[in-house]
């Protein structure tokens, strides 16, 4: 069985910095809850979703099983690496001839 490398938070925003997208977050310790949205870089889209921006919310607990969240901070990371590693990956340019994001409106 292949043993998963754990990511760190600094991969995470290395990986953002690259590719220019923005991070934004929050943990929720009390509900045990951690929120992330990240930004596709202006003029771009992920095409795994079509959209602008993506959102990622995992629960965080000791007791969270793998396939529900995250057990601990290393974990949580190295899903949250994976996750924007696969948005990263799907980014092209944005194609729409009006888009409140990348700025082109109707005229």
């Amino acid at each position: 069985m292949k043993q998963e490398m754990s990511k760190t938070k600094a991969q995470v925003f290395a990986l953002a910095k690259k590719h220019r997208v923005t991070i934004r977050g929050d943990v929720d310790r009390y509900w045990g809850e951690a929120e992330c949205e990240w930004d596709a870089p202006e003029g771009y889209r992920f095409t795994d979703t079509d959209n602008h921006c993506q959102y990622f919310e995992c629960p965080i607990g000791p007791d969270v099983p793998r396939t529900d969240g995250a057990k601990n901070a290393p974990m949580f990371w190295t899903m949250m690496y994976e996750e924007l590693e696969g948005n990263v990956n799907s980014l092209e340019k944005c194609t729409e001839s009006t888009c409140d994001y990348c700025g082109r409106y109707e005229q």
